[in-house]
């Protein structure tokens, strides 16, 4: 079984914090899904995939995490650890407000680790992701299309915005 991973993420994708403690986070989530109205936050968190906690659920998440800690002691290092990574989405002034908590899950048995997937940004199968834009009235799935001159291209990060002429 791989353990769950928890950084602190910006909106950039850059990397603010993660958890270094060998700390078992898997338990702490597993002792929280036994009493998922007691702890709603915690006991959702998919040890299979990422989970994303904005500032105002981490806030939140911070409460359920002090209660649980005094509640059983053999999950306090670990929800110790957890609420200071939380504490670093508190709103504070020259810090970004658009940072999110990520409990980085196992991705199904991917082949590279989950970490170094959430530090490239936004990736499909390892290559980039691209977004596309369409006018309104495209022709959808199955409908043929034909192809106008593009009029501008931007890239932004991992992806490219198309705008065609009309």
């Amino acid at each position: 079984m791989v353990a769950i991973g928890v950084r602190v993420v910006e909106y950039s994708g850059a990397v603010v914090g993660r958890l270094e403690a060998p700390v078992d986070v898997n338990r702490l989530c597993a002792v929280a899904a036994g009493d998922p109205a007691r702890y709603p936050l915690l006991a959702g968190v998919d040890k299979y995939d990422h989970t994303y906690f904005n500032s105002r659920q981490s806030m939140v998440l911070v409460q359920e995490l002090e209660a649980l800690a005094a509640a059983t002691s053999d999950v306090g290092l670990a929800a110790e650890a957890v609420r200071q990574l939380a504490e670093l989405l508190r709103p504070a002034r020259g810090r970004p407000h658009h940072r999110q908590l990520v409990f980085v899950g196992d991705q199904g048995g991917m082949t590279r680790t989950p970490e170094r997937h959430l530090d490239r940004g936004p990736t499909l199968l390892g290559r980039p992701t691209v977004a596309r834009w369409k006018p309104f009235g495209a022709p959808h799935r199955g409908q043929v299309e034909h192809r106008p001159r593009l009029h501008r291209v931007a890239r932004c990060g991992d992806f490219l915005f198309e705008k065609r002429r009309s």
